[in-house]
């Protein structure tokens, strides 16, 4: 018995070719899936820095509009220039009314395309105040300081 044993034992220590098979085809299936998993990474990596760029050129066409160095106004799509983008963005600016009157939706799109076949690649929505509104606002101003300094010098002068 212990001869057969033996037998039996030495016959254990080997794989068999089914084994060995088997094993590398699951190793050829995780690399295949690895591969995937790795592809879809960088694709995620590419679209995530296109996204955050695009991010960053409509926060800087918001400040524009807020500082007053570009119009509140419908815009675009519009090319961007080197030293506004590092690479090719174009810009659209939509102007919608509010139900608060005062107020305009300013809307920023930027991507590759604008032309409606793909999402834009960023989309910014803010609210200002009404360039028309400020213009009156402006001009009421202007009047009633008029209008109180032409008293403040009539009653100086009656006061005389």
């Amino acid at each position: 018995m212990t001869g057969h044993n033996q037998v039996r034992s030495a016959n254990r220590h080997a794989f068999t070719l089914l084994e060995v098979i088997l094993a590398i085809a699951i190793l050829a299936i995780s690399l295949g899936y690895i591969g995937t998993i790795i592809s879809q990474a960088f694709t995620n990596s590419a679209n995530a820095v296109d996204g955050l760029e695009a991010r960053i050129v409509g926060q800087t066409i918001i400040d524009q509009l807020k500082c007053g160095s570009m119009q509140i106004e419908n815009a675009g799509p519009m090319q961007l220039s080197d030293t506004e983008a590092l690479e090719d963005w174009l810009v659209q600016i939509m102007i919608e009314p509010t139900t608060v009157e005062q107020l305009v939706q300013v809307r920023v799109l930027v991507g590759r395309k604008l032309d409606g076949t793909e999402h834009p690649a960023c989309e910014l929505v803010r609210w200002f105040q009404d360039p028309e509104y400020a213009e009156q606002m402006a001009v009421a101003a202007a009047s009633a300081a008029t209008a109180a300094t032409a008293e403040s010098s009539g009653s100086t002068s009656t006061s005389q």
